[in-house]
């Protein structure tokens, strides 16, 4: 049985000398609770879109249509995209005055709707009567869309425009003079169909106002451009949850119904909550911790567990999280305890007991979301299938990645929170930012396995900056518990991470085997809290070296999600009781996607090798040598991931 290969802690010293890819895990995520009081919240800023209305808007886009039309189906998109309580303004230039000759050109800009909280309908009907009339004045515009913004807090200009400055003040002078004097303000670019002086002009704005520049060759890259650009900037970390503050001993352990809660640790200090445990039942734990703000590099140490009221350990989690030069993952951790969990001499004291402790332990002063659940027993266990004996399986296969056809657009969540429901059968696109992690969920019941596969298509920019080796990137999947899974390497049939060099693609594929409730019998960590259904999730992460152009360019992504097998194995209980606290998907799968292969058998063969477009990791080993061998260890090793039963 091939088990993934354990991180060692002496990569820490490779780790630290260079950045790598951090893999994350993530909660569940489903109906959230509101933010909690008191928390730590990164806010959604304002924004506002900065749209050109020149002539040159009517011309043709690559693809068909109109340049105006395949602006307008973009930004319908971002509208709805857009956090609910977002703060969003929409400003247009060039829209009243037709020639440069007419007084006026170069002053011509608008704010269409203020900046104020959301109003969908307001920006629905700005968008509809979005037409292409005069010139180019994005330097007073964007002079124009600072003024809409105020003077405090987070707030980004998400500018549009498919051709060069016809007027001054240059862009990228009035770029560089509002970043100078307020760091709160960034200005994203979205080039729609631009070469040669124009697209150096909207990459010095980008570059100058410490935001991302997009090229859109066509209608849909417009759409994902414009989404992420002006969606992600709205989407802060935020932890949801009841406030709550956890006893100091056992004995003073504050007693909590399932539920979500939000509370602060201290470096060291040990919490504690009560929780009932149903007769013959489990309970489950899952943590979210808050980053550290505003510092370069860090570690956070995360210890969770269930114990009886005599202290009495019933099942045990550590995490581990380093950041490095700017890349910032989650910290999760989770654990259960419930009539399949393993706990040698103790399993009879803890399936006894009436109550258990859930504890939590953090090395650093931070806020953190705890998750709290429980189940009845089961009573149809001995007709449920038993556990998985390993993650790579029948299921480990890539998903085929079309390069053309429709696609839709999509933003990456901050967190599992905020994360897009990806659905089978469809061709997703999304950008990936250097130092950047991306979180996507998919529903899956009892009895189904998920995989997702990313193509991150070349990157101009991104070729000319990576250099031979590359970038580290990783691609990885998390239960719905919130328990990460390992990512499988280029040994596997799936290729979870490797390097990414701008110049080819680089496919990668996250893989959950089925779920089951007996999966809690399984040895192997990961897997014993791989037991769920519900929304599952998979994280997408890239590193970069150079902290001075973090956003210097977006990778180009496609995602295709395949669940594979039928809904079965579903837990029964008595009549009248259900899990309580259990995140479950909106819509979970009752069928498996088109095309996909049947339910999986564990006595299956396992698959070949998946081919990839990209150089391999392994290849890119052999061709470089022990250099990269070590820029390799310390991409796959940065975070150190120890999880005890």
């Amino acid at each position: 049985m091939r088990r993934p290969t354990p991180y060692a802690a002496a990569a820490l010293l490779l780790a630290t000398a260079a950045l790598g890819l951090v893999p994350t895990a993530a909660t569940g995520s489903g109906t959230s609770p509101s933010p909690a009081a008191g928390a730590e919240q990164d806010g959604t800023g304002r924004l506002v879109l900065v749209l050109d209305s020149s002539g040159s808007m009517a011309e043709r886009a690559p693809g068909g249509g109109t340049k105006i039309q395949a602006a307008r189906r973009a930004l319908t998109q971002v509208v709805d995209e857009l956090p609910d309580d977002a703060e969003v303004g929409l400003r247009v230039f060039g829209a009243t005055v037709f020639s440069r000759d007419e007084p006026g050109a170069c002053t011509d800009t608008q704010s269409v709707v203020p900046v104020g909280p959301l109003d969908r309908d307001a920006l629905r009907d700005a968008v509809a009567d979005y037409a292409p009339y005069g010139e180019t004045p994005i330097g007073n515009a964007l002079l124009g869309a600072a003024e809409d913004l105020g003077d405090t807090g987070e707030r980004t200009i998400v500018l549009l425009s498919d051709g060069e400055p016809t007027c001054a003040p240059d862009p990228c002078a009035v770029a560089r003079r509002l970043r100078a004097d307020d760091v709160e303000v960034r200005i994203n670019v979205v080039g729609l169909d631009v070469s040669g002086a124009a697209r150096r002009a909207l990459q010095c704005t980008a570059r100058a106002g410490g935001g991302t520049y997009v090229d859109a060759a066509s209608a849909d890259d417009l759409a994902t451009g414009l989404v992420k650009v002006s969606v992600r900037d709205l989407r802060g970390f935020r932890l949801v949850g009841e406030r709550v503050r956890g006893g100091s001993t056992p004995e003073t352990a504050l007693p909590l119904e399932p539920g979500t809660y939000v509370d602060s640790a201290r470096p060291g200090q040990v919490l504690h909550y009560l929780v009932d445990k149903p007769a013959g039942g489990g309970v489950a734990l899952a943590t979210l911790v808050r980053p550290p703000k505003d510092e370069d590099n860090w570690q956070v140490v995360n210890r969770i567990g269930l114990q009886t009221l005599e202290g009495t350990e019933c099942s045990y989690a550590l995490d581990q999280a380093f950041q490095v030069v700017g890349l910032t993952p989650l910290s999760t951790a989770a654990v259960q305890f419930d009539q399949f969990t393993r706990a040698g001499f103790a399993e009879e004291e803890c399936q006894a007991a009436e109550q258990l402790v859930a504890t939590v332990e953090l090395d650093n002063r931070a806020d953190f979301r705890l998750e709290l659940s429980t189940t009845p027993a089961v009573t149809n266990a001995a007709a449920l299938p038993g556990p998985v004996d390993d993650w790579v399986g029948p299921w480990t296969r890539p998903v085929p990645v079309p390069r053309g056809g429709p696609t839709t657009p999509v933003a990456g969540g901050v967190t599992p929170d905020d994360a897009p429901l990806l659905e089978p059968g469809v061709t997703y696109t999304d950008t990936l930012l250097p130092s950047e992690q991306l979180v996507y969920a998919v529903a899956a019941d009892h009895g189904q396995a998920v995989r997702v596969t990313a193509r991150l298509e070349p990157e101009p920019v991104a070729g000319g900056m990576l250099g031979v080796q590359g970038e580290p990137v990783t691609f990885y999947p998390v239960g719905a518990l919130g328990t990460a899974g390992p990512r499988l390497t280029e040994g596997d049939p799936l290729d979870g991470g490797g390097f990414y060099d701008g110049d080819e693609a680089r496919v990668l594929t996250a893989a959950l085997p089925p779920i089951r409730a007996r999966n809690a019998e399984a040895p192997d960590s990961y897997l014993a809290t791989h037991t769920r259904a519900g929304q599952v999730h998979v994280v997408l992460g890239m590193g970069f070296l150079r902290a001075d152009a973090p956003d210097a360019f977006a990778v180009p992504v496609r995602l295709r999600v395949e669940v594979v097998g039928e809904p079965s194995g579903v837990p029964e209980y008595a009549e009248g009781q259900e899990p309580v606290g259990v995140t479950a998907s909106s819509s979970p799968s009752t069928s498996p996607s088109p095309g996909a292969d049947p339910a999986p058998d564990d006595d299956a063969s396992e698959t070949a090798a998946a081919t990839d477009d990209g150089p391999g990791a392994l290849g890119l080993l052999l061709g470089l040598g022990a250099l990269l061998l070590a820029g390799l260890v310390a991409a796959l090793l940065l975070r150190l991931r120890r999880r005890a039963a």
